[in-house]
Order: structure tokens, then C-alpha cells, then sequence
């Protein structure tokens, strides 16, 4: 390393990049990088913007979890669920999956000694839309199991409140 010569590193969880900066080429180094971050972000954005992948956008899937027992017993098997997501007057906003009649059809979910885990969105199910969660402050999940043994259809009542995590906006 040349004398006056300086070293810059930066890290993060996802690169480490170590540049050896002389004297004669500081200014250099900063009008190239401050041309070809801010030309390379423009392009990443309009390529996004205009692609048909970010004109359908959803949002992320959640995690749902419970523990289904009937008659003190757990569950344990495939059982097939239906799940929705309703607002406060009980109309319904997202249905997990849904047939040409447009009501709700069953998904299989695997539960292990009584407890489950689905993800809201995900799993094969319709995705959940962009801004549900930011224009409707409250909104429950209503969850029906087709009971194994006798194929009846139960509602895990009361409907499950969701709410936000305080870092997720």
C-alpha cells in the first residue's frame, strides 16, 4: 500500500467490501460511486415498478398456529381446514381458498398431537392482498375444522383478533 493511502471497508449482514483509497484518486472514486448507485437504483426501481410481477403484488404470509382438541382429546392427522379473514361486522375480506361458487373450499393441514401451523397466505392458498392489513384496524381470522370422525364442520370460536407486531411497519 502506497504511503497516504487509506483503507475503507464496509460491512453488512449480506456483503464486506474493503477499498484501498489513495490520495490521488478520492475524488474519482467518489463521483463514480455517486453516479453509479443512484443510476443503478433508478433502474432496480423502474424494472420493478414496470414488470408484471410488480404490478401483482401481495403481501407476505402469517404464521398461524393453535391446538385443536375435541372432547379433550387432541387431534391428530390431516384435517381439513377453512379459514377466513373478517372484519369487525363479520364480513369476509380473504378466504384461504375458494371454489366457483365463491365460498370457502378446505385446505389440509397436518396436526401433530393437537397443535398445527399454517401460513396465512401461503400453502397453496389465495394470497393475501396488499393493503388488508393497513385499511382495516381490526380484523379477525374465523377458522372451521371438518371433524375427522364424523365429518362434521366445527368453528373454532371465538374468531382470533390479529394483530400487528409493533416493528413489522
Amino acid at each position: 500500500m502506497a504511503s497516504g493511502s487509506k483503507v475503507v471497508e464496509s460491512r453488512s449482514a449480506y456483503q464486506s467490501i474493503t477499498l484501498t483509497v489513495g490520495a490521488s484518486c478520492t475524488g474519482s472514486l467518489q463521483m463514480n460511486l455517486g453516479g453509479i448507485i443512484p443510476r443503478a437504483c433508478m433502474v432496480l426501481l423502474f424494472g420493478v415498478a414496470l414488470s408484471p410481477c410488480g404490478q401483482s403484488l401481495s403481501a407476505a404470509p402469517v404464521a398461524y398456529s393453535g391446538k385443536v382438541a375435541i372432547n379433550g382429546l387432541n387431534v391428530d392427522g390431516t384435517i381439513k381446514f377453512k379459514l377466513n379473514i373478517v372484519d369487525a361486522y363479520g364480513t369476509v375480506l380473504w378466504r384461504a381458498k375458494v371454489n366457483a361458487a365463491g365460498y370457502t373450499n378446505p385446505i389440509d393441514v397436518p396436526v401433530d398431537r393437537g397443535h398445527y401451523l399454517v401460513l396465512l397466505g401461503g400453502q397453496g392458498m389465495n394470497p393475501l392482498p396488499v393493503n388488508l392489513f393497513l385499511e382495516n384496524p381490526e380484523l379477525y381470522l374465523h377458522v372451521r375444522i371438518k371433524r375427522p370422525d364424523t365429518g362434521e364442520s366445527l368453528h373454532l370460536a371465538p374468531n382470533q383478533r390479529i394483530h400487528s407486531s409493533p416493528h413489522a411497519l
